[in-house]
């Protein structure tokens, strides 16, 4: 009898462990792919706030980035995205449907993004909407997740003159207006 119930000590003991080891990469995976989530939302700040500093410390220093108008390093991407210019007046990026697979310290993903932005051409402004997908891969550098590469795949896009309405309308009382830069009013409470 007690070998048996040694055995039967053992066995349990061994489905904790896998138990416990299950759990853990679990846990590790939503703590991934809240890091990750993160890096999106970083990046997305980066470009509209044109935060050259920030663009720069999400990227591994290997990484590449192909969104079709630019293919090469991100390093080089990071210094090109984020610089102020006369075209762009403004842009807002947002990311959603999040869908990640985790496996160890590498990551691939994809992430739906819409972007809006006030553009200066020929003299007029114009809203550019699109629509389209970041095909990801990442891993963790020094302890913390970072691009490895960026494929930014182009769903749909709209253009259409500007009939931006500040003053004249029911915005007027939303005297809180965003920019591109550090003069940004989230960069006094973030």
């Amino acid at each position: 009898m007690a070998h048996s119930s040694n055995s039967g000590s053992e066995t349990s003991q061994a489905l904790t462990q896998e138990a416990l080891t299950q759990e853990t990469l679990t846990i590790e995976a939503v703590i991934a792919k809240q890091a990750i989530h993160d890096l999106n939302a970083q990046y997305c700040r980066a470009v509209d706030r044109c935060d050259t500093p920030l663009m720069q410390s999400i990227w591994h220093p290997d990484a590449t980035v192909d969104v079709g108008v630019f293919a090469g390093a991100a390093a080089d991407y990071a210094e090109i995205i984020t610089q102020p210019n006369d075209v762009m007046e403004r842009s807002f990026h947002a990311i959603t449907n999040e869908l990640y697979n985790i496996d160890g310290e590498t990551a691939e993903g994809e992430a739906y993004v819409t972007a809006a932005v006030t553009l200066i051409e020929d003299g007029e402004k114009v809203e550019r909407l699109v629509g389209g997908r970041y095909v990801d891969k990442f891993v963790k550098h020094d302890g913390l997740w970072k691009f490895y590469h960026r494929l930014f795949v182009v769903d749909w896009s709209n253009t259409f003159n500007s009939e931006q309405v500040w003053r004249d309308s029911v915005f007027a009382m939303f005297t809180n207006h965003g920019s591109r830069g550090k003069e940004d009013l989230s960069y006094s409470r973030l």
